[in-house]
Order: structure tokens, then C-alpha cells, then sequence
């Protein structure tokens, strides 16, 4: 099923370092550490926020995404060289990841 909406293996792809290499461990301890930064962040903006916690979850999502995903998108559309389902994953990736990512961190920190 996943391959049908993502026909290729990421580490595979050209430029990817093997996934025995030291070095991919930052590869996989990326998400922790952009949680840590979102849930930062989040506490800072909180307040600037309008509605419940649904309204400045989706609202924070919209601005990681913004700010995170659309850059990240760019960035391997312009220098990589790979295909174009890799791109449109990524974004969509992005959008599904960081708006969740919002909801979960307001709820978390809900009144």
C-alpha cells in the first residue's frame, strides 16, 4: 500500500548516505529534535494565538508549515535531483506532519 503513494525507498536515492553510516543518525533523530523546537516555539506564541486549543493548534500548524515545510520542499525541488513524486510527498508530508504536530502540542498544553 505505501508503495503505491511513494514508489521509491528514500534511502536509495542518489546523494543519500547508507543507513549503516554514522552520520544517518541525525537523519533519524530529526523529528525529536524539531519537536522539541515546535513545542518552544509554540510556548512562546501561544499567547498570540486566537480561539481554543483546536483553533491555535491549526493556526501554529499553518506557521510551521509555512516556515518549515514549504522552505523544505523548495530546497529539494531546486538542488536535488530526484523525482517530482518526491517532492509532492514531501510537502504533503510536511502539511499532515506539522498541522498534527499543532493540534498535539495545544491540546497538550490546553488550559
Amino acid at each position: 500500500m505505501v508503495s503505491l503513494a511513494l514508489p521509491f525507498d528514500v534511502l536509495s536515492l542518489a546523494g543519500m548516505r547508507s543507513a549503516s553510516d554514522p552520520v544517518m543518525a541525525l537523519f533519524f533523530l530529526y523529528p525529536f529534535v524539531l519537536a522539541a523546537a515546535l513545542t518552544f516555539a509554540f510556548s512562546k506564541l501561544h499567547s498570540a494565538l486566537n480561539g481554543d486549543w483546536k483553533q491555535k493548534g491549526k493556526q501554529f500548524g499553518w506557521i510551521a508549515f509555512i516556515l518549515i515545510g514549504i522552505p523544505s520542499a523548495f530546497l529539494l525541488w531546486s538542488s536535488m535531483d530526484y523525482p517530482i513524486g518526491f517532492t509532492v510527498s514531501n510537502i504533503l508530508e510536511n502539511f499532515l506532519a506539522l498541522l498534527a504536530a499543532g493540534y498535539l502540542i495545544a491540546w497538550a498544553s490546553k488550559d
